[in-house]
């Protein structure tokens, strides 16, 4: 009588004391093994034809939508390749001294592109002969469109240019400008990034 792997699979293997039969003992592997590997299908029709009732932890590639999947126990989900893409132009807030003229982000899968302007309404900023200002807090990006921690990204408005930062509270943060260079009345900043969010 065969024995199973280790590993709680249910693989089985003959024993030295089994009845010689190659036919059984590479068939109980085979049928024991297929759930457990990719599986490929043109298309999930044929999938469904072929396999019309999957177990739980199936998963199978969809050659025709270039698509992993696996069986939930009630459904096929795609696994790490969802492509939808989510956009808001709403939401994101000036702070004291800044108006928000133009606000777009976008996530899927796990990432998120923003593209943030800002338009100085208060006193002109100038920064020392080393670039240095102080923090000054520009925006909020809306909860659903914040990194994870804290992220540094490049900025400018034509004029100079300088680093920000974006905090998981949605925060966004002047750092530095260049050197000697000062932020005018009514100048826009343009912040462009990507980073990861967490779903």
């Amino acid at each position: 009588m065969p024995l199973t792997d280790s590993r709680g699979q249910n693989i089985p293997y003959s024993l030295l004391t089994d009845r010689a039969n190659a036919q059984t003992l590479g068939q109980g592997i085979v049928d024991a093994v297929v759930d457990k590997l990719v599986l490929v299908y043109a298309s999930a029709g044929v999938r469904g034809a072929t396999v019309p009732n999957p177990t739980s932890g199936m998963v199978t590639w969809l050659s025709d939508a270039r698509r992993l999947e696996i069986y939930d126990g009630t459904a096929w989900r795609a696994i790490g390749t969802d492509r939808t893409v989510t956009r808001t132009s709403t939401g994101a807030t000036g702070r004291p001294g800044w108006t928000i003229t133009g606000f777009d982000a976008w996530r899927s899968g796990g990432l998120c592109s923003v593209n943030l302007r800002v338009m100085r309404t208060g006193a002109g900023i100038t920064s020392s002969s080393v670039g240095n200002v102080a923090d000054e807090p520009v925006a909020t990006i809306p909860p659903g469109w914040r990194p994870p921690g804290i992220w540094s990204t490049g900025m400018g408005d034509g004029y100079g240019d300088g680093e920000m930062t974006i905090n998981p509270d949605g925060t966004v943060t002047l750092r530095s400008w260049s050197n000697l260079g000062t932020i005018e009345n009514e100048r826009t900043l343009r912040i462009c990034t990507t980073y990861v969010v967490l779903d």
